[in-house]
């Protein structure tokens, strides 16, 4: 009798202390985010009311521009890929570039800029400037996927 009782008792101890466990440790840094493998052209533009969505494409942005990879790495360094379509025959396949961290991982400095980070996870990296335009700020985001 004694050993039935103990096993549910048993049971829910393991269960509870499952239940304890914070899913905050399973949470992975922004280092591990960024580097875990390349980015690619999802969107790039002016996003007018700020909302994490670019409502204006940058009409710089050319289709050969879509298919490039950016790899960051962890030693703050990383690669940027022309991709299969090349805008320039001339460019080369690959160029290096340094970037770091700043504002506790809150924003990105790389290719001369500071970009602040909107959202990265699995999956989504969005960056953004906000610039001073003619007495106003606007706001350019850039969403990279893997």
């Amino acid at each position: 009798m004694k050993k039935m009782f103990l096993k549910p008792i048993i049971l829910v101890a393991f269960v509870f202390s499952l239940g304890a466990c914070s899913k905050d440790g399973d949470k992975k840094s922004n280092m591990v985010l960024l580097t875990q493998a390349a980015w690619k052209y999802q969107a790039i533009g002016i996003d007018a009311d700020m909302n994490g969505s670019v409502d204006t494409e940058d009409l710089l942005i050319e289709a050969c521009d879509k298919d490039d990879l950016s790899t960051f790495k962890t030693d703050n360094t990383g690669t940027f890929d022309e991709g299969p379509t090349k805008c320039d025959p001339a460019d080369p396949q690959t160029e290096n570039f340094a970037w770091q961290f700043a504002n506790g991982e809150k924003e990105i400095l790389f290719d001369g800029e500071t970009y602040k980070i909107l959202s990265l996870d699995n999956n989504n990296l969005k960056i953004y400037e906000d610039i001073a335009f003619g007495g106003s700020t606007v706001r350019y985001l850039i969403v990279l996927k893997h």
